[in-house]
């Protein structure tokens, strides 16, 4: 079975989003905040780093540490909706078929809100 990185289109596609995602983040004053002009190239590495890990593209490498990553930070529960509904906009964008947009907005929520880092 493929994984869904490779469902995703792989290492391009999650770029992709993680680009137009983080338009959206760092346009939306609910959050943008998080969200630096000057730290948006390491946090866009960062990130397409985690999907590609979390959604299977990684050949095993373990997921970087979410928990290092936000420490320090306060993010309330509001904020994580707006940066989910952003991703999940972002995957539509690109066009992802909805049966594996729906498999990835699944993993990203369910490692967020378990706290699974």
């Amino acid at each position: 079975m493929r994984s869904l990185f490779d469902r995703l289109g792989g290492t391009r596609a999650i770029t992709a989003v993680v680009d137009d995602f983080y338009q959206r983040l760092a346009s939306d004053p609910r959050v943008l905040h998080h969200f630096a002009d000057d730290r948006l190239p390491s946090l866009r590495a960062a990130q397409v780093r985690w999907m590609t890990a979390a959604f299977g593209g990684s050949s095993g490498q373990p997921l970087p540490d979410l928990a290092e990553a936000h420490r320090g930070l306060e993010i309330t529960d509001e904020q994580v909706a707006v940066v989910l509904g952003h991703l999940d906009a972002s995957l539509g964008a690109a066009g992802v078929d909805p049966d594996t947009h729906r498999q990835a907005m699944a993993v990203v929520s369910r490692l967020w809100f378990a706290r699974v880092f």
